[in-house]
């Protein structure tokens, strides 16, 4: 059964929202168990990993108003391939391949709204210009 296409499509625009910068997000978790999370005038939406170590499988909530969520979609293991002599049906290729675009457009969004949520590439630019300062202090001496 394939994810509803409203949630798929709900997915994509967040993740090109925060590919472009236009959604903030922020830590709403704990360090042992971090969650990532977004707001619109009439929705949240809270991205996690559900075994807490960053990797799949990953959890998108969306929240109503009063913080209940109201669907998720999670990453699902990806159906398995035929064996040799079997022959798969091009409908289950088709789901296959759906699935597989759908835990990666989880995953990177688990990942960008992380980044964006820690402030990694400004943290980032921070450690280059501290270290290129010291290195050419370094090098008049």
């Amino acid at each position: 059964m394939t994810e509803d296409a409203r949630l798929v499509k709900i997915l994509d625009l967040l993740l090109n929202l925060t590919d472009a910068g236009r959604l903030d997000w922020e830590s709403v978790g704990t360090p042992r168990a971090p969650k990532f999370a977004t707001s619109l005038a009439d929705a949240s939406f809270v991205v996690y990993s559900k075994d807490n170590d960053g990797l799949s499988p990953h959890v998108l909530e969306l929240q109503n108003n009063n913080g209940e969520t109201v669907e998720s979609l999670r990453t699902k293991t990806a159906l398995r391939r035929p064996i040799r002599n079997e022959q798969e049906t091009e409908a289950e290729e088709e789901r296959r391949a759906a699935t597989r675009a759908v835990n990666a457009k989880l995953r990177n969004l688990y990942n960008e709204a992380r980044r964006n949520a820690m402030n990694v590439d400004a943290f980032l630019d921070s450690l280059v210009d501290q270290l290129e300062s010291q290195s050419r202090e370094a090098g008049a001496d």
